[in-house]
């Protein structure tokens, strides 16, 4: 958000030459998220008390909500940890069910920093156009120590074809497939197909 108001570029600046202003524009961008969250939470809540994010197609039981930071890619591990983490934690924090959105390849070296949030539930990872999706065997390592540390995956843009040897490689627990269907026809397929992972 902050780099919408700013500018990517101006913020990159901010960050090196005024980072005591970056961490209270910061502070001042979550309170409003806190503030903001609950009087949005009844437009978003279900009879039975379950929430959902749309953009990712996600829901789940009582608060739930995206946590990411789409310029992670442009910053150091150490600039994350000072600049996004403590705020994703707070945000984290207020939700039951919180997924965060590692944006692309350049972005994989915050997964250590945010394996390290607790209260982060789940993270999702979009490859990037240039390698490929969600379903293809080099990103398993990525879903297992994701895995390893607690927390659930969101694997995306996953072709039919990719969904057993991806659960057999990872296994089913902690995973939330979205997959590339077009036709009728897969959909009965893959319905099929995970029956027995359930």
């Amino acid at each position: 958000v902050l780099a919408e108001l700013r500018g990517v570029e101006n913020l990159m600046v901010d960050m090196l030459t005024d980072p005591d202003w970056v961490l209270a524009k910061l502070a001042e961008l979550n309170r409003t998220f806190l503030t903001a969250y609950p009087r949005m939470l009844p437009l978003v809540t279900d009879e039975k008390g379950w929430s959902t994010y749309g953009f990712f197609m996600f829901r789940g039981p009582g608060k739930v909500g995206l946590v990411h930071c789409d310029t992670a890619a442009l910053i150091s591990e150490e600039m994350f940890r000072t600049f996004v983490v403590p705020f994703a934690r707070e945000q984290c924090r207020a939700l039951d069910w919180s997924l965060y959105h590692v944006d692309g390849p350049a972005a994989l070296r915050t997964v250590d920093p945010l394996l390290e949030i607790e209260e982060l539930t789940a993270l999702q990872y979009t490859p990037g156009p240039q390698v490929p999706q969600g379903g293809d065997p080099r990103w398993y390592d990525l879903y297992r120590k994701i895995k390893a540390a607690g927390k659930r995956v969101m694997a995306v843009w996953i072709e039919p074809e990719e969904i057993q040897p991806l659960l057999d490689a990872v296994g089913p627990e902690g995973m939330y497939l979205m997959v590339n269907l077009v036709e009728e026809r897969q959909i009965e397929q893959t319905a099929r197909l995970i029956e027995p992972y359930r």
